[in-house]
């Protein structure tokens, strides 16, 4: 039963229209130096690391944008564009 009712909310999400997002020049700076570095688009965890670790990011926010932007593969790999 509550399978269906799931199954049913992502139907309705996925008729939904999809949200635009405007990417600030910063943004495109850091998905393309992520794209760079290779990072895996589906480990999170990886990204996560880079960010923190490696950037010294501290911004929970920022974090959390760049995150999500990357893992949804905004940057265009041929051409190192949004």
């Amino acid at each position: 039963m509550k399978l269906s009712k799931l199954y049913e909310q992502v139907e309705e999400e996925e008729k939904q229209e999809p949200t635009l997002i405007t990417l600030t020049p910063t943004d495109k700076k850091f998905l393309k130096l992520m794209q760079s570095k290779e990072l895996d688009w589906s480990d999170g965890a990886e990204i996560w690391r880079f960010l923190t670790d490696t950037l010294y990011i501290k911004d929970m926010d920022l974090k959390m944008r760049l995150s999500y932007l990357y893992m949804e593969q905004l940057v265009d790999e041929d051409e190192g564009e949004t």
